[in-house]
C-alpha cells in the first residue's frame, strides 16, 4: 500500500466535510490520470468508503444535478478501470507502507587518466575563437 490512495480517499473526506464537493469530485478525477507503478496494486485508486461519503453528501444538497452526473460518470470509469478499493479509511490507515527503496549504486565512475598532452592542450582549446 502507498500514500496516493490514503491521501486521496482522506482529501475527499476532508473537501465533503467542508462541503467542496466540486473540488472532491476532482480528486476522483485525478485518480483516473495517475499512473500506477506497480501492476495491479491499489495504490492509484480511491476507498469506496470515501466515494459513499461524497455521494451521500451530494444526495443531501438540492441543486446537485450537474455534479451528480459528473460523480456517477467518474464512478463508472473509475469501476471500469479497477481505481476502487474495498478498504475502509481505518483498514487504510493501518495497512503497511510499502515505500520504494533507492538503490545505491555501488560501481564507481571509472576514472579516466589525463595525459600530459591534452592537460597542455586544454588552454589553447577554450581560448579558440569561432
Amino acid at each position: 500500500m502507498s500514500p496516493p490512495i490514503i491521501r486521496r480517499s482522506l482529501s475527499v473526506n476532508v473537501l465533503v466535510k467542508e462541503g467542496l464537493l466540486d473540488e472532491a469530485i476532482d480528486e476522483m478525477e485525478d485518480c483516473l490520470q495517475e499512473e500506477d507503478a506497480v501492476f495491479n496494486s491499489e495504490n492509484s485508486c480511491i476507498s469506496d468508503e470515501a466515494l459513499d461519503t461524497l455521494c451521500n453528501s451530494i444526495k443531501e444538497r438540492e441543486d446537485t444535478q450537474r455534479q451528480m452526473q459528473r460523480f456517477r460518470t467518474l464512478q463508472r470509469v473509475l469501476t471500469a478501470y479497477h481505481r476502487r478499493s474495498t478498504k475502509t479509511l481505518e483498514e487504510l490507515l493501518h495497512t503497511p507502507l510499502y515505500v520504494d527503496g533507492v538503490e545505491e549504486s555501488t560501481e564507481h565512475e571509472p576514472a579516466i587518466d589525463l595525459s600530459d598532452k591534452i592537460i597542455a592542450q586544454v588552454p589553447e582549446f577554450l581560448s579558440e575563437e569561432k
